[in-house]
């Protein structure tokens, strides 16, 4: 019983370690040696003012971003 419980805790304190260990960072994120995939979701006015102007540097609200399994 001692054994399973030291087990249970040695994989718990594994997974997260390992979970800490691969947080991805700003870094990760503009590596240009990587292709990403990212999902945005946006209101459909914002998306729309988008197409219309993506081309300038204005700034856009999303309302998600995802990227690696993690909402930002």
């Amino acid at each position: 019983m001692a054994f399973q419980k030291q087990l249970l805790l040695a994989a718990m304190f594994g997974v997260q370690a390992t979970a800490l260990a691969q947080t991805p960072t700003t870094t990760d994120l503009f590596d240009g040696s990587v292709l990403h995939e990212v999902r945005v979701t946006m209101k459909d006015g914002d998306w729309q003012a988008l197409k219309a102007s993506y081309q300038t540097d204005a700034p856009f609200t999303v309302d998600t971003f995802q990227w690696k399994g993690a909402a930002v």
